[in-house]
């Protein structure tokens, strides 16, 4: 999909008919006569914490897999975050978890 802004402000989404076909014309994705300066999203927290047990095993699976070496590898990264962070408490609520670990690419346009 592809999402653009039209000329008169409103948000529009261009995508696949097929695998191998692109849609012709773009659709609004907003009401009649509201633009993307009118989206006041909500923030969404975070809220899937993971436990400490499934932390060990993910990381005894890493460890059986790429050995010992395995936090130098930068397609692993995603994983090296998730098990540093923050667990559960003994209480059941979530620890202070100070940043969120996103798996972040640089595109030049917005393609979903």
């Amino acid at each position: 999909m592809i999402i653009t802004k039209s000329k008169n402000g409103a948000t529009v989404v261009r995508g696949e008919i097929a695998y191998n076909s692109d849609g012709e014309s773009a659709k609004s994705v907003s009401k009649k006569e509201k633009s993307l300066r009118d989206l006041k999203p909500a923030v969404i927290h975070k809220q899937n914490v993971i436990n400490q047990e499934k932390k060990k095993d993910v990381n005894e699976l890493i460890l059986a897999h790429y050995g010992a070496a395995w936090k130098n590898d930068l397609d692993l990264k995603f994983y090296k975050c998730v098990l540093e962070e923050a667990t559960e408490q003994t209480d059941g609520n979530p620890a202070e978890v100070e940043g969120l670990c996103e798996n972040f690419e640089e595109a030049p346009n917005v393609v979903v």
